[in-house]
């Protein structure tokens, strides 16, 4: 039992809102299918990105690999040369040793990063 409804000059509006309605489920479905698509591309492009995420993993452990290897050969080149080498190249020698242990945090943090932002 459809219910009619009249404006003030007596014109039937119950056709005009069903209209008015089916347009905005029509908007509505039209967005939906947009986020939808927008929700594929986001899927497919974390798809493609995961190998090179992999890559960018190895590379940082093996930097890290490198780097505790390189920490400890200067290491033992400071112990074999703490005798022949003045006060003020044993402090270089530890400047450079904290640059690298610096510069390994930053590929950790990089990598962090980059895990939050395609994971």
């Amino acid at each position: 039992m459809e219910r009619s409804y009249f404006n003030n000059n007596g014109v039937d509006v119950t056709h005009i809102l069903i209209r008015a309605r089916e347009k905005e489920i029509c908007k509505i479905e039209k967005e939906v299918k947009e986020v939808n698509e927008l929700f594929v591309t986001i899927g497919n492009l974390a798809e493609e990105s995961s190998p090179m995420l992999d890559s960018i993993e190895y590379n940082i452990e093996r930097s890290g690999y490198n780097s505790a290897a390189g920490v400890e050969e200067l290491a033992e080149a400071e112990k074999s040369q703490k005798f022949f080498l003045p006060p003020c190249c044993a402090s270089s020698l530890c400047l450079k040793f904290l640059f690298l242990l610096f510069f390994c945090f930053l590929l950790f943090l990089l990598f962090l990063l980059l895990v939050l932002i395609f994971h």
